[in-house]
């Protein structure tokens, strides 16, 4: 329990430094902006990604298991690609 309270000071100390530097009037701001902060725009987009992906899976999706107990077959787009004969 003694090891929480210093960690969110350490942590608060960090961010408050992170914003004062992203934030000074440097030579390189705009690009410290987006280079901090593209990681944190792209996570949210990849989790989404593999979410809609994994729902989408053929096999073991949930959407296309709830199309075969529905006695459906499995739409065409949630098979794999197969090459033009």
């Amino acid at each position: 329990m003694v090891y929480y309270p210093l960690a969110i000071l350490v942590e608060y100390a960090i961010a408050f430094g992170l914003a004062l530097l992203l934030n000074a009037q440097i030579v390189a701001r705009k690009f410290f902006r987006v280079a901090f902060l593209l990681p944190l725009m792209l996570s949210p987009v990849a989790v989404s990604w593999m979410i809609g992906k994994s729902l989408k899976e053929y096999r073991f999706g949930p959407a296309a298991k709830l199309a075969r107990q529905l006695g459906w077959e499995t739409p065409a787009f949630f098979s794999p690609l197969k090459s033009p004969e």
